[in-house]
């Protein structure tokens, strides 16, 4: 999940910035991609 989140960015990153598009993208809640983004990373995903 956090693969395709990183793929998606770095196609969509220069048109969608939000939380909420990326993880409709994935068939998932902006708040739980937001703990699998902090989970894995230790970042938050809009950074």
């Amino acid at each position: 999940m956090f693969d395709q989140f990183l793929r998606d960015v770095k196609d969509h990153c220069d048109r969608e910035r939000t939380v909420a598009f990326y993880a409709s993208r994935l068939y998932i809640s902006p708040k739980y991609l937001s703990k699998v983004v902090m989970d894995v990373s230790g970042r938050h995903p809009t950074d």
